[in-house]
């Protein structure tokens, strides 16, 4: 059983070391942006190959400026959200 203690426990992105927290959290992040970029390079290739160019012209742009757009919104969500909790403090 697992035991649970009554004492609140430190965060450790509030109060631990900047270089190993950056290094933890950054690593699945560009971990994830290189299988996604190299995803996106093998489906150019497949599509450009085995469908055609047309295929690869049609489907390439507007994923990439789909991604941009996410982006986009989510950094500017982060921002507010980052915002509104120092306006707390």
């Amino acid at each position: 059983m697992m035991e649970t203690s009554s004492e609140p426990q430190a965060n450790p992105y509030l109060s631990g070391p900047i270089a190993p927290l950056f290094f933890k959290t950054a690593a699945p992040i560009v971990l994830l942006m290189l299988v996604s970029g190299l995803f996106t390079v093998v489906d150019a290739i497949f599509l450009g190959v085995y469908v055609g160019p047309r295929a690869l012209a049609a489907t390439v742009s507007p994923v990439s400026a789909l991604r941009v757009c996410s982006f986009v919104v989510r950094l500017r969500a982060e921002t507010e959200t980052h915002e509104s909790q120092s306006e707390q403090k």
